[in-house]
């Protein structure tokens, strides 16, 4: 939105970001920022807005790392627009008139490793499931949304077989799908992180067993990980998690 407004002839003051990380893809701060010297400010964010009829400024501040505002440091920036970023949520009204079980921290449906939700043939996926990085991957999850359905129609699903659940711990934010089931096929744990991590671990655990172990250089939050395990090992809850160096 500040490039686009930058090319409608705006003077775009600033981004300001209340986490002390970006919370957007790096090639958008690239392409949309840098490429237009669109400065990004960390760790701040706007705590009062001037103006009665019309936006005369704003007071912005630094964000403290339990989020509560440094106002002692408050500065005013005069501007007449203000553009907010408050998240992209799922609308997901026909799946709670249905009753599907929600995931409290995306918004979106607790599903299995099918798509399938918690009401038995009706299936979520793409950014009604959670926020994607790109389209591609919306265009490639409703493929799989599809087979699916065509799967359960023709009781060819597999969701039968002893289901077990998909738990997350330190570093991650949440993970998808919420349930799996046995098997001797591959599973895909699709997640992001709840910070920054550099020279750190993804762990895949089945009870005490360790079943996969990624090394990464850095894993962001703005970037959604992907980690694909065999079930021919499975027997109980997965669990999830990221273990620092």
């Amino acid at each position: 939105m500040a490039r686009r407004l930058r090319f409608e002839g705006a003077n775009v003051l600033g981004v300001y970001e209340v986490l002390p990380y970006p919370s957007g893809l790096k090639r958008n701060i690239v392409q949309c920022l840098e490429d237009y010297n669109i400065p990004l400010f960390l760790s701040k964010t706007v705590v009062e807005v001037v103006g009665k009829n019309r936006v005369e400024g704003v007071y912005v501040a630094p964000v403290n790392p339990d989020f509560s505002f440094n106002l002692d440091k408050k500065e005013f920036i005069k501007c007449d627009t203000i553009v907010l970023s408050v998240g992209l949520t799922p609308s997901n009204e026909l799946a709670d008139d249905l009753g599907a079980n929600t995931n409290k921290i995306t918004g979106g449906c607790e599903v299995d490793e099918y798509l399938q939700t918690s009401v038995p043939g009706i299936f979520s996926c793409g950014n009604g499931l959670h926020v994607h990085d790109i389209v591609d991957n919306v265009s490639r999850e409703a493929e799989t949304a599809g087979e699916n359905c065509v799967k359960f129609v023709k009781n060819l699903l597999g969701a039968s077989k002893p289901q077990h659940k998909v738990i997350f711990g330190k570093g991650l934010r949440y993970v998808n799908p919420s349930f799996c089931y046995e098997g001797t096929d591959i599973l895909t744990l699709k997640f992001r992180s709840s910070n920054i991590f550099k020279n750190a671990d993804i762990v895949v655990k089945c009870k005490d067993t360790e079943i996969r172990r990624i090394s990464k250089k850095i894993i962001l939050p703005a970037e959604m990980e992907n980690v694909v395990i065999s079930k021919k090992d499975l027997k109980d809850d997965i669990f999830v998690c990221i273990e620092e160096k």
